[in-house]
């Protein structure tokens, strides 16, 4: 049951299931990329930023060079593996600011209007939106797919813990677990005319037999690097 009605930050009522009784919410009528539903995976994440430009605006100065391999989870016996490069910064976001592209100390999701309402208010270190390209066994199936990366505060549960996703109230009791790192690529691409919707060429076909439309990475060891950040 979260807050928001906003498409793209809340739930609309639409995208919401009820009771039998029509009295309660009881889960979203799709997939999201915000469930407790989890599969272990291996892989690795680097990325500088540069967080010059504040608010957004027809054009940034701010900058990124990010890149993530991982595995999918297994299917058929096999995993697929992916690259995901993003080197250019959004410089305004369709739903809520994008601070240019580039956010650094600042707070996202829950109460803040900033960021998707089905994730807690919580702590980021650094973040950004940005157009990146998704390779998939080594072929590169997406040039222009909407990129939301952020480390931030421990938000979810240890694996062995069901690795689930905590309220904004129970964030307290994840301190000292250390930093998770967050990486989206939205169903969403980037043309000339704006984000458009087009589902991530994931592969990944999910229990309903439907494609999973986008991809949703958790990196648990996050660690300073020369004065950045980086993740596995």
């Amino acid at each position: 049951m979260p807050l928001g009605w906003q498409d793209a930050v809340g739930v609309p009522t639409e995208q919401r299931v009820k009771n039998e009784a029509g009295t309660a919410w009881t889960m979203t009528a799709g997939p999201t990329a915000h469930s407790d539903l989890a599969s272990s995976v291996t892989g690795s994440a680097t990325f500088t930023v540069s967080d010059i430009t504040a608010v957004d605006g027809d054009s940034t100065l701010d900058r990124i060079n990010f890149v993530a391999e991982f595995s999918g989870p297994e299917q058929g016996g096999k995993r697929d593996q992916y690259r995901v490069v993003v080197n250019k910064a959004i410089a305004r976001g369709p739903h809520h600011p994008y601070f240019g592209g580039v956010a650094t100390n600042t707070y996202l999701h829950g109460s803040t209007g900033l960021g998707t309402m089905l994730q807690p208010r919580q702590f980021v270190y650094g973040a950004f939106w940005g157009v990146g390209q998704l390779y998939r066994n080594g072929q590169r199936v997406a040039d222009d797919q909407v990129v939301h990366v952020m480390i931030t505060q421990r938000v979810r549960t240890s694996m062995a813990d069901g690795y689930r996703l905590a309220f904004t109230d129970q964030l307290e009791a994840l301190k000292g677990m250390g930093r998770q790192m967050h990486v989206i690529l939205a169903p969403m691409e980037v043309t000339p005319s704006g984000a458009v919707p087009r589902p991530v060429p994931t592969n990944f076909k999910l229990p309903n037999g439907q494609t999973q439309p986008f991809l949703h990475i958790m990196y648990d060891a996050v660690t300073d690097v020369r004065g950045g950040l980086s993740g596995k």
